[in-house]
Parts: structure tokens; sequence; C-alpha cells
């Protein structure tokens, strides 16, 4: 699967997390059809929204790291791959990370 430059999480008058045995999940999705699928099911009421770069950078990540909560990519079974915040900056936020040469 191949990134495109746009994540998506669930959100309803603020971001989505999710809690487990593991402690607390940031959602998030690599396209809007998955995210949409799983908020049917286990979130009605909140509805897939894009996470721009501006996001991650001033609300997400300074939330992410304060609260303690651990970001995860979702697949459309369900599983996740939880990442370190760092990681998903890596990964999904650097600059021109999806812009080609």
């Amino acid at each position: 699967m191949m990134y495109c430059g746009v994540l998506w999480g669930l959100y309803q008058q603020g971001w989505a997390i999710k809690s487990d045995h593991e402690g607390f999940t940031f959602p998030f999705w690599l396209n809007g059809v998955q995210a949409h699928r799983y908020a049917k099911i286990h979130w009605p009421s909140y509805t897939p929204r894009k996470i721009t770069p501006q996001d991650f950078q001033q609300s997400l990540l300074p939330t992410l790291s304060r609260l303690h909560v651990t970001p995860a990519l979702f697949n459309s079974t369900g599983q996740k791959l939880r990442l370190s915040t760092q990681q998903m900056r890596h990964f999904f936020f650097q600059d021109n990370h999806w812009q080609t040469t």
C-alpha cells in the first residue's frame, strides 16, 4: 500500500482515542473508507476526518505526548500497528515526505 500524504482519524468534538489492556491508542487509517467502516461499527457518532500536518504538529502531537497516548495504524481487518509519536512524525509528517522530486 502506498502512502499518499493523507491520514484519517475519527472526530466528534475532538479526536477519537481508544483504550484497551495496553493503554490508550489514537487510531488512524491510510484512507477514509477504512476509517468510515470502522466508525460505522465501533463509533457511529464519529466521522472520518483528514489529519493534516498542521493538525498533527499543533494539536495531536502535543496532546498525544501529554496524555501518553500511542498512535496506531489500523487496517481494514481491525489489526493495528502501534507507533511512537516520533515514528508517526517520521513516516507520515516529515517535510516534503510525499512530494516527488
